[in-house]
């Protein structure tokens, strides 16, 4: 960290199972776009989009298989690090502008609205994901609500939970109370 030496870093974990579940999505698009290749060079249908869609499949399930994400915690922030096939980002919290952390549900509609919402977990990883609602500044200095999806395990969320009291596995109902309260 910058400023902030680690206490605890963890890194994104693999999981056999999900690795084939991957790799036999991979497997699927690269046949498809063998077949579109075909169609192309002997049928004569020249379909580019088709494709393009193909080629953008393989792309995206390899960059979330191949992507790690190493979490680290300060004394003062939290940060994820995300390191894929085009390079690596770091993103870095303090502690007090975390609203809570919350066990992430899908839901249609949600009563926050979040300007920047980051995906910084493996899908190769099994483990639970866990949403980071924050404060952090836009333009103009106006403060933006946003989240990180991350995935941790139970020893970096208890010593997130003691770095930050009652902010840690809260409901999203809460977190939302919390930030409509401001």
């Amino acid at each position: 960290m910058s400023k902030d030496s680690a206490i605890l870093i963890e890194t994104s974990q693999v999981h056999k199972k999900n690795r084939i579940v991957i790799g036999i999505a991979i497997l699927a698009f690269g046949l498809l776009f063998a077949f579109s290749v075909y169609k192309w060079v002997v049928v004569g249908v020249q379909q580019p989009i088709e494709i393009f869609f193909n080629l953008m499949f393989i792309y995206v399930l390899i960059e979330r298989a191949q992507a790690k994400y190493i979490c680290e915690i300060g004394k003062k922030t939290i940060r994820i690090t995300k390191k894929s096939l085009l390079g690596s980002k770091t993103y870095e919290v303090d502690y007090k502008d975390i609203n809570g952390i919350y066990k992430y549900k899908t839901g249609l509609v949600h009563v926050v609205k979040f300007r920047r919402t980051y995906r910084l977990n493996s899908a190769l990883d099994n483990r639970l994901v866990w949403a980071m609602a924050y404060e952090a500044p836009g333009k103009g200095g106006k403060v933006e609500n946003h989240r990180i999806f991350f995935k941790a395990s139970d020893e970096l969320l208890n010593l997130l939970d003691e770095k930050m009291p009652n902010r840690v596995r809260l409901t999203e109902e809460q977190v939302a109370l919390k930030i409509l309260k401001k």
